[in-house]
């Protein structure tokens, strides 16, 4: 399913961009596979430290390279430990627009709310 405008909406994930690992993880649609590939390594091994925000950073370039999949899996289980975090729900939202699933994006507009 094509949802229209999502280009549109594409930069508007919601994360604090100044950190080392947003940084790198806003760079990484513009590198070779191999390079992304490298970037993504060490954005998973900044989150397998156990801080949320760098799970976030880590969810969002998984996005950001197209592995919407993936940073679903990522999103949901920050919104399952942080569910009154709006940054979590929302990106979770967009991304499951990205993949298609409309009505789980949805479910997530009332920000604050259980998950």
């Amino acid at each position: 399913m094509s949802v229209e405008g999502l280009s549109d909406i594409d930069r508007r994930w919601l994360i604090d961009k100044e950190s080392e690992g947003s940084r790198l993880a806003f760079s990484l649609p513009g590198l070779p596979a191999e390079d992304q590939v490298e970037g993504l390594r060490r954005l998973g091994e900044m989150a397998a430290e156990g801080s949320p925000h760098e799970t976030h950073v880590c969810a969002l370039a998984l996005c950001l390279v197209g592995e919407f999949e993936a940073g679903v899996e990522l999103f949901e289980s920050l919104v399952w430990e942080g569910p009154d975090r709006p940054e979590y729900r929302l990106n979770l939202a967009l991304a499951y627009l990205h993949v298609g699933l409309p009505d789980l994006a949805f479910d997530h507009r009332r920000v604050g709310e259980p998950a």
